[in-house]
């Protein structure tokens, strides 16, 4: 009985070796949502809360350092060392299921606006002369998107991305548009357009086949 009950408090051990970051991860939510709730009961500050949320500002800021390096590292050396006829295909259903998953996220987008109406009617009279406003197409989001997966700066593109704004010209001149449409660029990562280079990188070195290996 004894020699089981080891066994047993042995295998539980092991079980949490192997599993100890979903462990540890699970735990961590249990508590936070624990502490967080009970610190929400004595009507913290905004500083208090500020001081709380900080060390998970910087894991956030730690975690996103890394996504560029990762994508540039996993996608460029993964496609480097593919056939070209399979990297060509891993590379046609990446920006697939990219647009696939943002046309459902522009659908979404659309079908709640329409059905729950949410702002205040006034807010959308048009009191500007000049100065950007917000009435961009789904037309202008799909031409956003392949202009993204171009972009012409790189390192522009870890910091940037393009989107369409909606300017007042002129409504005193008749006969003449006084909606003018301009893409500029807006703080943001352009993620697509990362790995649509990363893609392309790939690729390319994967057709040098020798002469690329040392890239």
């Amino acid at each position: 009985m004894a020699g089981s009950n080891g066994r047993g408090y042995f295998s539980l051990l092991d079980w949490l070796r192997k599993n100890a970051l979903v462990c540890a991860t699970a735990g961590g939510v249990l508590l936070g949502a624990l502490l967080g709730s009970l610190i929400r009961l004595g009507n913290p500050s905004s500083q208090t809360i500020m001081l709380l949320s900080f060390p998970g500002e910087l894991l956030m800021h730690m975690l996103k350092m890394m996504i560029i390096p990762l994508i540039f590292s996993s996608l460029i050396s993964g496609l480097a060392q593919l056939d070209p006829k399979q990297s060509g295909r891993v590379g046609s259903l990446a920006v697939i299921y990219y647009f696939a998953t943002t046309a459902i996220a522009v659908i979404t987008g659309i079908v709640l606006v329409l059905a729950l109406h949410p702002g205040n009617p006034e807010h959308h009279k048009d009191l500007s002369n000049g100065r950007e406003i917000k009435r961009v197409s789904t037309v202008d989001t799909l031409l956003d998107l392949i202009r993204n997966m171009f972009p012409e700066n790189i390192v522009q593109a870890t910091m940037q991305q393009m989107e369409t704004t909606v300017q007042v010209v002129n409504k005193t001149i008749p006969g003449r548009d006084p909606i003018r449409y301009k893409p500029v660029y807006k703080d943001g990562m352009n993620i697509l357009g990362i790995i649509v280079f990363c893609i392309s990188f790939g690729i390319v070195i994967s057709q040098l086949g020798e002469r690329g290996r040392i890239m």
